[in-house]
């Protein structure tokens, strides 16, 4: 038996199996202590009054009954009196027409003992499916039993067998007040106090239907009311044990009532085979029983499986409740990841005041539970709130298993029974610290306000000036693009209308240096301003190649040493330390990073020197140091804060004084940033300025280093070359170009070089012309191939003499310089790539290196 009953009682809201197969036991042992089915009856109705009690030991029933039916012509004079008086108007009974009728009574008031005091309800008619809708609690036990209105109430001689849908059922009305399936509400439900109405039954074999009712004064549960339908099963086999009544008689009215047992018709309890079948009903309603008792207790143990489940599954909130005294009772697993427990630690073991801070618990207990000291202070501090019926929310601080703490919302509720009584509360805590940590931000960006409102008028302030600079950049660049075109088309037109400079200011040679200095100028131009737009784009990717530093910086310094000469300005290398004979990055990026810094040394420095300074630092990631430093105008600090944007020169008048875009340092420090390095500056206005590029380098032997420049300066490599003039003579070259004025350009340079050139317009002309020659005594020496062509293209006119078998050099023409366009025409079967425009001694190099390396014997001295 549960252990919240007693020999004699059970606690109802608890109700469990264990008290199911009690009630069982004794309605069994009820049915055999009495002689007959009204006896039977009036025993049940009394025990289910006397035995079903509240949590605090009282009596849970407000009225008991016993109803079964009857037909008609078998009650009494006064019993028919009391069912005619239950039907509409205008029906009329007979003897066939089911009747429900009062067998056994008990209740709080002594007059409700009395079946013959209740005239009202002692039998009520139940003509046909319509007179049950004026007696809906009836209605709904007929529909819960599993009775099929539409076939019970027929003739019985008629009536199928298949009426009965279930053998048993529960009803149940949990909230009986103002409920249609609970009747009599004013003289019944509301004075007395009916909280709850449950009802089970079934038919019986003869076909009668009986059923016991119960008025609670306390709520129960659907779990609870399940638990009754294996009970109708036990009232069945209770009454089984006793013939029915075959006429209704109250108990004065006849001393000796006449028994029969009516079941498909036979009136005999004594009939040869009855006995068997019993026994045959009595096996299968047993087996029902316990396959319901089955199944009740799965579905109990998966409902609490789930709730466990639902609770584990909030990892991230911490779920815990206690009983009332404070003990825990549940712990899940957002519970422990909070606070570092383990259920096994926490269950039965403490209460929450276990990780709540004792400094703030005891100043809280103080506040809160003043006058009240009949309580634990600390837990009531945690339940006082809740004690009172509210859902309480208030911010605690916890301290975990680790004696760490954390801040948390903590929301505390109470857990009640089936009746409104506390058995304890449910905690349920939220970390806060982002929370937290949020409003802390939100104070700091609160007492920054002020500095905002100031920051805001500076950047409107910015904005303006950054405006203005975009627009002094616009005329500035328009300056600088239309200067060297002014000067490349004026002396282009004089020169081809046969003029030559009288003023004594140069000849044709220095005319058509003019012509070449503002081209290289222009190129360099539109070179930095695509170089700042593919970077602000995030499409200028860099090369991760070996090259020697010592060897580029040679170059520099003698493609520069021309224009230091010029000014009266010496320009020299210093090692600072041995740095790598050879180093991983991109060369030409690297160069493009120091001509522009050397450059503007050069162009600002009035007297004195320029130096590059190189140094391998000693970082855990090394990085060369290239410092160029002048001794030049210099900058003041305000300059110096602003000569990277790509829109701001240091100074407008250093604009009209010495020229130039604004560009090349914001090209060269996102160049550096790409090269895995940067670009700082040290200026003194009036005394010069030091720039000093770090960049990445990458993977290098340590065992070989450059201690020195060699001599004064790196020399350039010379160009191996049989005539300085005529650097190609004795070759053969197929030059594949579509446009006319770079074929004469092409043709008069490689001519010159005396190389013999052979034009064609397209790459299918191409492929036609080199596999035809590829068969002659003399082949190509090597195809100058451009890449954009129509018919068919650069690339596919390479793949397709390479697919033929051609092996003869094949270089590159293209007007692209987008990073990857070397490798994709690499791949595509290109020996080498030149660019447009063309750098005519380094074109004239590239081509000779080329058919030198391939070997072709047709080259003289080669």
């Amino acid at each position: 038996m549960n252990p919240s009953s007693s020999d004699n009682t059970i606690d109802l809201p608890k109700f469990s199996l264990w008290d199911m197969i009690e009630c069982g036991r004794r309605i069994r042992i009820a049915s055999k202590r009495t002689s007959g089915f009204v006896e039977t009856a009036e025993a049940l109705a009394t025990y289910f009054y006397d035995t079903l009690r509240d949590e605090n030991g009282e009596r849970a029933v407000v009225l008991s009954r016993v109803f079964k039916t009857h037909r008609y012509g078998s009650l009494n004079d006064e019993l028919k009196d009391i069912a005619r008086g239950t039907m509409g108007p205008g029906e009329t009974p007979f003897d066939d027409m089911q009747c429900l009728s009062l067998i056994a009574t008990r209740g709080a008031r002594p007059e409700w003992d009395d079946r013959r005091r209740s005239t009202g309800h002692r039998a009520i008619a139940m003509k046909d499916a319509e007179a049950l809708k004026r007696a809906p609690m009836i209605e709904g036990m007929v529909d819960q039993f599993g009775i099929r209105g539409d076939l019970y109430f027929q003739d019985s001689s008629e009536r199928p067998d298949a009426f009965i849908k279930r053998q048993f059922g529960v009803f149940h009305v949990p909230d009986a007040r103002g409920s249609r399936w609970a009747p009599s509400q004013e003289k019944f439900v509301i004075p007395h106090g009916v909280v709850s109405v449950l009802a089970f039954g079934g038919a019986l074999p003869s076909g009668s239907v009986f059923s016991i009712i119960l008025f609670l004064r306390i709520r129960i549960s659907a779990q609870v009311a399940e638990l009754f339908q294996p009970l109708a099963l036990s009232v069945k086999l209770a009454f089984w044990e006793h013939p029915e009544p075959r006429r209704l008689f109250d108990a004065d009215e006849a001393t000796s009532p006449a028994h029969s047992v009516h079941w498909n018709e036979v009136d005999d309890p004594h009939v040869p085979g009855l006995a068997s079948i019993r026994d045959h009903v009595i096996e299968e309603t047993m087996e029902v029983q316990e396959s319901v008792v089955v199944a009740i207790a799965s579905r109990l143990k998966d409902t609490t499986a789930r709730l466990q489940s639902i609770m584990d599954a909030a990892t991230t909130v911490a779920i815990y409740a206690t009983d009332k005294k404070g003990l825990v009772t549940h712990f899940n697993t957002g519970a422990e990841r909070l606070l570092g427990y383990s259920v096994e630690e926490v269950v039965g073991r403490v209460a929450p005041t276990q990780w709540h801070d004792p400094d703030e618990l005891r100043r809280e207990s103080h506040e809160w539970t003043c006058g009240d000291a009949a309580r634990s202070a600390e837990f009531e501090t945690l339940a006082s709130g809740a004690r009172r019926g509210a859902v309480e929310e208030r911010e605690w601080t916890f301290v975990r298993r680790d004696g760490s703490r954390v801040p948390v919302n903590l929301k505390t509720s109470v857990i009640r029974g089936e009746h409104g009584d506390l058995k304890g509360f449910l905690w349920i805590a939220t970390d806060i610290s982002a929370q937290k940590q949020f409003e802390v931000d939100i104070r700091r960006a609160n007492a920054q306000l002020r500095e905002q409102a100031d920051y805001a008028s500076r950047m409107a302030s910015e904005a303006k000036q950054a405006n203005n600079a975009k627009s002094a950049f616009l005329a500035n660049m328009s300056h600088e693009l239309r200067t060297p075109l002014t000067a490349i088309l004026g002396y282009s037109e004089w020169l081809l209308d046969g003029g030559i400079p009288t003023d004594g200011a140069g000849d044709v040679n220095a005319i058509i240096h003019t012509i070449l200095r503002n081209g290289r100028h222009l190129l360099q131009l539109i070179n930095d301003i695509l170089d700042l737009s593919k970077i602000e784009a995030g499409r200028l990717s860099v090369e991760r190649i070996e090259f020697s530093p010592s060897e580029m910086l040679a170059d520099i310094e003698s493609l520069m040493r021309e224009r230091a000469c010029a000014k009266g300005v010496d320009l020299s290398i210093r090692f600072l330390t041995p740095i790598p004979d050879r180093v991983e990055s991109d060369p030409t990026r690297l160069r493009q990073i120091l001509i522009n810094l050397v450059g503007n040394a050069i162009k600002f420095t009035m007297e004195g020197e320029v130096r590059i300074d190189v140094a391998l630092s000693d970082d855990t990631e090394p990085q060369l140091v290239f410092h160029v430093v002048d001794t030049g105008i210099g900058m003041s600090s305000e300059q110096v804060g602003k000569i990277f944007n790509p829109f701001v020169q240091a100074d407008e008048s250093t604009t009209r004084r010495f020229g130039g875009t604004g560009l090349g340092l914001a090209v060269s420090k996102r160049l550096a940033e790409l090269l895995g390095g940067e670009i700082a500056v040290r200026s003194e206005h009036g005394k010069g300025s030091v720039f000093s590029v770090r960049i990445a380098t990458g993977r290098f032997d340590r065992t070989k280093l450059a201690y020195a420049p060699q001599g004064p300066t790196v020399a350039r490599p010379p160009i191996v070359r049989t005539d300085a003039t005529e650097p190609l003579l004795g070759t053969r070259i197929l030059l594949a170009e579509d446009g006319l004025d770079n074929q004469r350009l092409l043709s008069l340079v490689l001519r010159k070089a005396g190389a013999e050139v052979h034009v064609v317009a397209d790459g299918r002309q191409a492929v036609d012309q080199a596999l035809a020659k590829a068969q002659d005594s003399r082949p190509f020496d090597a195809i100058l191939m451009d890449m954009q062509m129509p018919v068919l293209d650069g690339y596919g006119a390479t793949r397709e003499l390479r697919d033929a078998d051609y092996d003869y050099p094949i270089i590159a023409l293209t007007a692209n310089a987008m990073g990857g366009d070397r490798e994709r025409c690499i791949q595509a079967g290109c020996d080498d790539y030149v660019t447009k425009p063309i750098d005519r001694p380094r074109f004239l190099e590239i081509v000779r290196n080329v058919i030198s390396n391939f070997g072709v014997s047709s080259l003289v001295g080669a």
